[in-house]
């Protein structure tokens, strides 16, 4: 390939396609070298680059029956609109997902106890996510905090306002191990939000028996006077007076004993939900091992070819820049 030709004033002529066309070839070595130089590094940097597993379990939410009383055509048209209707905010699905990635679950995943094997150790024993993961520090306190940290950047949760699904995805080198956190952040958030619920009743349970204490001393204050104006007036139904006044006791009796039998039914639910470990969520994909790898080792060689290529085109424009600059004498001193 020639190089263009020159003007008559000495000037080569400035054509950049034409001049970038005759330096791509003339540089050609150089360009070359450069790529192979990319398919090296990209080839090593895809088989040194550390390997990233992702693994993603999803759940649907107990649903309050406030929200299922919704009709299915009002909550839809404003579900799409990111507005939930009528619904406790402790059901919906960005409540859970908040809760995924809440302090207090998190140290409760990285405390728990994970095979041993997650640590390349093997073994049937078991280690503590902290001691898998490597995690160091000063102190527990220290360890626990940079665990939190990083556990957390390995950690997505997301939930879909639509379907109220919630969503938790996890990475990590060991396929296996991914897997294992996704489904422990499941279980760790089931048991929370029992152990919650659990609480709350035994706390609603005291205060409604404290009610039904008082609701039936009162009741049963209505009944002796009831009786014993029927002790003193046997022939009430002779006086309009008396007949008055016994209707006025016989529904204080009856007002007091439905506010005790409600009382008692709601102590009875309370007692219920206070031993009740029934899941709050349901389960709808559990997390599985996965070997796609994240990211895929032909995207990294990708990129870098890319990039080698954008260094070419770099080295190509620079050269093409410089040799046009000494032609026109725009790089040349004055005396």
């Amino acid at each position: 390939m020639t190089r263009p030709p020159a003007s008559e004033d000495g000037a080569v002529s400035v054509s950049i396609p034409t001049d970038l066309s005759y330096l791509l070839w003339e540089r050609r070595r150089a360009i070359g070298i450069i790529m192979i130089g990319a398919i090296a590094i990209g080839v090593s940097t895809a088989l040194l680059w550390p390997s990233r597993y992702r693994a993603t379990a999803s759940f649907i939410p107990e649903q309050s029956s406030q929200s299922s009383r919704l009709s299915a055509g009002l909550g839809g048209l404003a579900s799409q609109f990111g507005v939930s209707l009528g619904g406790d905010p402790m059901q919906s699905g960005r409540f859970y997902a908040d809760i995924l990635l809440s302090r207090r679950v998190i140290e409760q995943v990285l405390l728990g106890s994970y095979p041993i094997q997650f640590n390349g150790k093997g073994g049937d024993d078991s280690l503590p996510l902290l001691d898998i993961l490597g995690i160091k520090g000063r102190n527990s306190l220290e360890r626990v905090e940079k665990g939190v940290k990083k556990l957390r950047g390995m950690t997505s949760a997301d939930a879909d306002i639509r379907t109220n699904i919630v969503s938790i995805s996890v990475q990590a080198r060991n396929p296996a191990l991914a897997a294992a956190i996704a489904n422990r952040f499941v279980e760790t958030v089931n048991d929370f939000n029992t152990k919650t619920r659990q609480s709350q009743a035994g706390r609603r349970r005291m205060f409604i028996d404290q009610q039904t204490d008082s609701a039936e001393r009162e009741l049963q204050v209505a009944e002796d006077r009831l009786k014993t104006f029927y002790q003193q007036n046997r022939s009430w139904a002779q006086s309009p007076e008396l007949e008055y006044r016994r209707g006025q006791l016989q529904r204080q009796v009856e007002i007091e004993q439905d506010l005790y039998l409600t009382l008692r039914r709601n102590l009875e639910t309370a007692r219920i939900d206070e031993v009740n470990d029934v899941p709050l969520v349901s389960v709808i994909d559990t997390a599985v091992p996965s070997n796609d790898r994240s990211p895929p080792r032909r995207l990294i060689l990708l990129a870098v070819l890319a990039l080698g290529a954008f260094a070419s085109l770099v080295y190509t424009y620079a050269s093409w820049y410089w040799k046009t600059g000494q032609a026109s004498g725009r790089w040349v001193q004055k005396a």
